[in-house]
């Protein structure tokens, strides 16, 4: 028996994206698309920290130009500017460590599959 909205529609079927990893009456027995499916998601994973990333370092750069111009109103006014070079210097390593980190990320992204058609055949 079927419970109302719990059945798969004919799209649904032949989309492996839709079908759930093994069946709850036997949980061990897992399929080779279930693997595929959790290696895809951990790639748009990785995408996603990417693009968390990328806009991390761009708010950063943002929040950089503020504080230099921060620096240049406290100089004008002949202020002490130390504590406000030392955050700039924090921000600034911090925007290091980021651009490492996108690096990172970009270069464990699966590259583009030039020259390949359907599946890695070459034709």
């Amino acid at each position: 028996m079927q419970w109302p909205g719990h059945g798969r529609s004919k799209r649904a079927k032949n989309n492996p994206f839709v079908e759930p990893c093994g069946s709850w009456k036997r949980k061990a027995a897992r399929s080779p698309l279930c693997f595929v499916r959790l290696k895809a998601r951990w790639l748009n994973e990785n995408a996603m920290q990417l693009d968390y990333v990328r806009s991390e370092i761009e708010r950063m750069r943002t929040q950089v130009h503020r504080q230099r111009g921060e620096i240049r109103q406290l100089q004008r006014a002949g202020i002490s500017t130390a504590s406000a070079e030392a955050l700039l210097e924090r921000m600034l390593n911090k925007i290091d460590e980021l651009c490492a980190e996108r690096d990172k990320l970009k270069k464990s992204q699966p590259g583009p599959t030039k020259g390949k058609v359907l599946g890695g055949r070459l034709w």
